[in-house]
């Protein structure tokens, strides 16, 4: 069997990301945790993904960070059901794309479990919090399925689990095709019964289990759509007959076996304090045969509850978290109090009873939730204790509001670079190639003899462009916490974000004027705009006739190999800030007005440009007109990972007293062609 989750290609090549086993945290078992799987699927670049599914379900919000990450992805996603897909297994399966489902496979659907403790009004917040999660479940189930999210949610209500067998799944729309059966060993049934679910009747099961019906690499089958035959329900003793059909071929084969599950057993008996009822159940377990590591595990959480009030489903617990939302709340509040917050910011931070308080409330209440005692702490050493506590979020809570800042100023600065640039990607700080192939040149006649004629391919071109990494590091001293400084402490980050899209800003027109206004050299040894590239013009002032001898220019421009005209056509213009109103004036004017007024001549060129942008950044009379850079990229900003934005990262200070923030952002800009933009300087 694969493990808990897996990702890797099928036979036919296909990425296959296995999902087989419980989604979130766990006690016992491997799981399926989405802080890991979230950032595999990320990385696979694929035109289709196939997801195979055989599990209870889990996490409500490790499986909608799941489902996510695959409906974002811009593959095609095929979901196969491979046995059971209950709970927040199902609400994976319910994505956009296609979904199959074995003829003898299980889907069951439910509201989200959770559990809480405390006083009253903390198990009505629970309640609340839970029909927030079966609302965005039954959203997810409308959608697949395409009734209403009151049909699901009425479906829903009770508390019930609803079975779907195959037949019933693709009539009610939650899977689109029937498959043949995946080969279902006894084992998965006892582990259905010994996890609390029973075994609703309709489940097929198969006679034996064989090495070629257990590979995970074995696909699915269309069958056909005529109806089966009803099967018989299920019996126990049918079941536990089922489970001793797999044979041991030897003496050495039972030995092996058991000295297996026995290790399996240990393993799950470890990092508990061994107390002699513990030990005593670990030697019981071990020595009865019949117990599988499962089984054991089962019997261990039986003990360690002893005296703990029963949770609703011993087979599935949502446990939520609230640390996100407590941390959530103190961020907007944090914002808000510096003047830096949003309305729903506002209202967030009033709901959470946060409005009003101190970064020093929020150091006391970072302690008491992790059991530390403040009371008789000066305010310094609760601020001292808020950063070095183990277990205290004051930290992450400051790095959490320092990056929202950071980014609120980085995504308001200027970026007029986006408006004629590519964007790229590296996946290092190494040098990355940008390749431009050669053409094949037109067809020709025959020879004499009546032979074809040997073409050839011309040759291509290569840019290169490398990440580096730009930063800076700013301190936050404890004085600061002390005294409430939001506004320096916010205001420095909004600072840092917009420095970081200024800084991308400047170094992009730093590359397009240098070598007095030729741009950056490339692969040649040239500078971008270059003679040898037919990309410069004569030298005029903006005008009608003017731009249309520019235009004229990029649209002569051949592919590399010299066979064929490109036809580019300008689309954004880049000048200086004091010729914007003229090159707009030009661009939009209906009429040519250095004609006689009786014989206006339409303006050839008008609405050539889809942007003009003007900035201070570019001095004197030179202008530059860029081709669509998705068409034709000439300048590239690539950032490492595609990760765009800046990062913050946080260190605890040792020679000074008070914590460190490091901004840090990589990219690296380059000329990547020619073809797709022409200059003049003007006049």
């Amino acid at each position: 069997m694969p493990k808990p989750y897996e990702i890797k290609a099928a036979h036919d090549g296909t990425p296959t990301v296995w999902i087989y086993g419980d989604i979130g945290p766990s006690w016992f078992d491997e799981t399926v945790e989405a802080k890991t799987l979230v950032k595999e699927i990320a990385e696979i670049d694929a035109e289709t993904i196939k997801v195979r599914i055989a599990s209870y379900g889990g996490s409500v919000p490790d499986g909608i960070a799941i489902a996510n990450a695959l409906d974002s992805h811009p593959a095609s996603i095929e979901y196969v059901i491979d046995s059971v897909a209950y709970s927040m297994a199902a609400y994976i399966s319910s994505g956009p794309g296609r979904t199959t489902m074995a003829s003898n496979a299980l889907l069951m659907l439910h509201q989200p479990h959770g559990g809480a403790a405390g006083r009253a009004d903390d198990m009505r917040e629970m309640a609340d919090v839970l029909d927030k999660w079966t609302e965005i479940y039954a959203q997810g189930i409308a959608t697949k399925t395409g009734k209403t999210l009151d049909e699901i949610q009425a479906l829903l209500s009770g508390g019930k689990d609803h079975y779907f067998n195959a037949e019933e799944a693709l009539a009610f729309g939650l899977v689109d095709e029937i498959t043949e059966p995946m080969q279902i060993a006894a084992s998965l049934i006892n582990s259905i019964n010994e996890a609390g679910h029973k075994a609703p009747t309709g489940l097929k099961t198969m006679p034996k289990e064989t090495e070629a019906n257990t590979k995970p690499e074995v696909e699915a089958k269309k069958v056909e759509t005529k109806k089966p035959a009803e099967a018989k329900p299920v019996e126990a003793k049918d079941v536990e007959a089922k489970a001793e059909v797999k044979a041991v071929k030897s003496t050495a084969d039972i030995l092996a076996a058991d000295q297996s599950r026995r290790t399996e057993i240990r393993a799950k008996f470890e990092g508990f304090e061994q107390t002699p009822e513990i030990l005593a159940l670990r030697e019981s377990c071990e020595n009865d045969h019949k117990v599988t590591a499962q089984a054991a595990g089962i019997q261990l959480l039986e003990v360690l509850a002893k005296g703990q009030q029963p949770a609703q489903s011993v087979s599935r617990i949502t446990v939520v978290d609230h640390s996100d939302e407590i941390r959530a709340a103190s961020i907007s509040a944090i914002l808000c109090k510096a003047g830096k917050g949003t309305p729903e910011m506002r209202q967030e931070a009033i709901k959470a009873g946060y409005m009003g308080h101190t970064l020093l409330d929020f150091a006391k209440a970072s302690l008491d939730r992790c059991g530390a005692v403040s009371a008789h702490m000066s305010k310094k050493e609760i601020v001292a204790a808020a950063f070095t506590y183990s277990g205290s979020d004051f930290p992450i809570l400051l790095e959490n509001t320092m990056h929202k800042a950071l980014l609120g100023g980085y995504n308001v600065a200027a970026d007029t670079w986006r408006r004629f640039c590519a964007v790229g990607s590296v996946s290092d700080f190494r040098a990355h190639n940008r390749y431009m192939r050669g053409s094949i040149g037109n067809l020709m006649g025959k020879t004499e003899l009546n032979e074809y004629k040997n073409g050839s391919l011309g040759d291509g071109t290569k840019e290169s462009i490398t990440a580096s990494t730009k930063g800076l590091i700013i301190g936050l001293s404890r004085e600061m916490v002390v005294n409430d400084d939001l506004g320096a402490f916010v205001s420095i980050a909004a600072d840092l974000g917009r420095s970081a899209a200024r800084t991308i800003e400047s170094d992009v027109y730093t590359a397009l004027t240098s070598n007095s206004g030729l741009g950056p050299l490339l692969g040649d040894g040239k500078s971008l705009f270059h003679a040898d590239h037919n990309n410069i013009g004569a030298g005029s002032a903006i005008s009608v006739a003017a731009i249309d001898a520019n235009r004229v220019i990029m649209a002569s421009q051949q592919d590399n190999g010299g066979n064929d005209f490109l036809d580019l056509s300008p689309a954004v213009a880049v000048v200086p800030i004091g010729l914007g109103g003229s090159m707009r004036e030009v661009n939009a004017q209906e009429y040519n007005d250095d004609t006689s007024k009786n014989q206006r001549k339409p303006n050839v060129v008008r609405g050539l440009f889809g942007d003009v942008v003007d900035s201070p950044r570019i001095t004197g009379t030179r202008r530059y007109l860029f081709a669509d850079p998705a068409i034709a990229p000439v300048l590239e900003v690539a950032f490492l990972d595609g990760m765009q934005e800046p990062t913050i990262e946080m260190e605890q200070g040792f020679t000074v007293d008070g914590t460190s923030y490091k901004v840090s952002l990589d990219y690296g800009i380059a000329g990547v062609g020619y073809q797709g933009a022409v200059t003049d300087a003007g006049a």
